[in-house]
């Protein structure tokens, strides 16, 4: 019983560092995360910026004038952006 809980254990660790590596390299070629939790939309003076919570990162899309680009960031992240409206 006890070594089912601890293999159990280490089946979902390994399972969720692979979510959390995955994010990072679909951030990297600009896609969207795997699995997504909730999404949120800033918007600001001539762009926006997209939110995606995932589990245990966040990965967030800049859209604006001057830039189009990704970012991957822990679950403590936040959006750059100094003068940001929630959409």
């Amino acid at each position: 019983m006890q070594k089912g809980i601890v293999i159990f254990i280490e089946i979902a660790l390994i399972l969720w560092l692979g979510v959390i590596i995955a994010n990072r390299y679909l951030a990297y070629f600009e896609k969207k995360p795997i699995v997504v939790v909730s999404e949120k939309e800033y918007t600001y003076g001539d762009g926006k910026a997209t939110e995606y919570d995932s589990l245990g990162c966040k990965v967030y899309h800049y859209e604006d004038s001057t830039e189009n680009r990704w970012e991957f960031k822990g679950f403590w992240g936040k959006v750059d952006k100094k003068e940001v409206k929630t959409a």
